[in-house]
C-alpha cells in the first residue's frame, strides 16, 4: 500500500503497467481508501511510452475519495491503447488541503508480492516530475478494462 498525502512528497500515486492487447481503453478501477472521504477522488491515465506519465490521455473525479476495486471507473471518451506500450493510472485529491507532512488523504492498497512485471508503482509532489518506488512498495492494486477496435 501507499499513501496519497497532500504533502510535498507525494500528493500523486500511481501505477505503471503495459497493455496486453490493443483496443479502447474503456475503463480502471483502482484500490483506494480514503481517511478523509469528503475530498474528491481524480483517476487519471497517462502515456507512460517514456517510462514515466508524460500526456493526460484520460480522466474522471468521483465525489467521494474512495474507489474499491470492485468498482469500475468509466472514461467519458474511451482511450486508445497499444500492446505493448506503456501507460501509467494516477489518483490525486485536487480538493484536498494545502500540503503539509502530516496530512494523509488516502491509502491506495498494493499487493504483498511484486508479482506484476509490466509496471511499478510510482510519485509525484507535482504531477510532472515522478520518481519510482522500485524495491520501496510493491505493485499497486488495479484493473483495466479494454473493448476491442
Amino acid at each position: 500500500m501507499f499513501m496519497i498525502n497532500a504533502s510535498s512528497t507525494s500528493s500523486w500515486v500511481g501505477q505503471t503497467y503495459t497493455a496486453a492487447k490493443t483496443g479502447r481503453l474503456v475503463g480502471v478501477a483502482v484500490d483506494v481508501g480514503a481517511a478523509n472521504t469528503y475530498h474528491s477522488l481524480r483517476v487519471a491515465v497517462y502515456d507512460a511510452g517514456g517510462g514515466m506519465p508524460s500526456a493526460t490521455l484520460g480522466e474522471v473525479t468521483l465525489a467521494t475519495g474512495v474507489s474499491p476495486l470492485g468498482n469500475v471507473l468509466s472514461f467519458a471518451n474511451p482511450i486508445q491503447q497499444t500492446t505493448g506500450h506503456k501507460y501509467a493510472i494516477v489518483a490525486n485529491y485536487p480538493d484536498a488541503l494545502p500540503p503539509s507532512p502530516a496530512t494523509k488523504e488516502g491509502t491506495w492498497y498494493g499487493s504483498s508480492v511484486s508479482d506484476y512485471v509490466g509496471g511499478e508503482p510510482i510519485t509525484s509532489a507535482d504531477g510532472v516530475n515522478w520518481n519510482a518506488l522500485s524495491g520501496v512498495v510493491t505493485d499497486l492494486r488495479f484493473s483495466t478494462y479494454v473493448m476491442p477496435n
